[in-house]
């Protein structure tokens, strides 16, 4: 029996008929924090998980996600959390697009290492200056500026995503013992090890606590009257 695969937004145009001879996949948005991260983190392949050895390179992959999801999340909170909240929505084209920009600049640096590595082998020469060092300056603009900010219409949407985007990509993000001190979080211990399994990565997500990241703080937001009920009091 011959078998068709449609992908739609659904729209009230579309033919019901056809809907009742269809098996209908509907793919909830996250509500939750933990929801959200586990869902991101699930577009990792081992390929990008090995991606580069640097110590930076797995907990900066979880706080990318964490971003995104924290940015996406936001839209819950109405126009507490998004000047214009219904214009304001990311997808994983945008989480695919981080993935890409910190994998380019990881490569450039790694490169640089590689080839450095291999003079000193040659010439026998020991000399540190010409590493070419991560710009983390060149990613925040690019999250900030180029894929995040390129969505928000408004000047203080793009600010709040600027002050997130520096938040969350900085070298003292990606430390052990750095914590989000709102809600007292800490990136799980697991990403820190060495050459970490990548389902084991996915089940320290599983394991985080709902209760701890469900708050308006997890994402960057006061915790408010106006806030919890998601909407602006006139």
């Amino acid at each position: 029996m011959p078998r068709i695969w449609f992908s739609i937004q659904r729209t009230y145009p579309f033919p019901s008929s056809l809907y009742n001879l269809c098996l209908i996949a509907y793919i909830r948005t996250p509500l939750s924090m933990k929801e959200a991260m586990t869902r991101a983190f699930s577009l990792i392949d081992n390929d990008l998980l090995r991606h580069s050895s640097k110590p930076e390179w797995i907990p900066l992959l979880h706080n990318i996600c964490y971003l995104h999801c924290a940015l996406n999340l936001r839209t819950r909170f109405g126009q507490s959390g998004w000047d214009l909240p219904t214009l304001t929505s990311f997808t994983n084209v945008e989480l695919t697009s981080a993935f890409q920009v910190i994998s380019r600049e990881f490569s450039l640096s790694d490169q640089s290492t590689v080839r450095l590595e291999s003079a000193h082998t040659t010439s026998g020469v020991s000399s540190e200056t010409n590493i070419r060092q991560l710009s983390w300056s060149a990613i925040r603009y690019a999250l900030s500026e180029l894929i995040y900010g390129a969505r928000a219409l408004s000047e203080y949407d793009q600010r709040a995503i600027a002050n997130i985007v520096d938040f969350w990509i900085q070298p003292g993000s990606v430390k052990k013992d750095f914590e989000f001190s709102k809600i007292k979080y800490k990136i799980p211990a697991i990403f820190f090890a060495q050459q970490p399994k990548l389902n084991q990565l996915q089940q320290a997500l599983e394991s985080l606590s709902i209760h701890q990241l469900d708050v308006p703080e997890a994402c960057h937001l006061h915790s408010t009257f106006e806030t919890n009920l998601g909407r602006r009091i006139d």
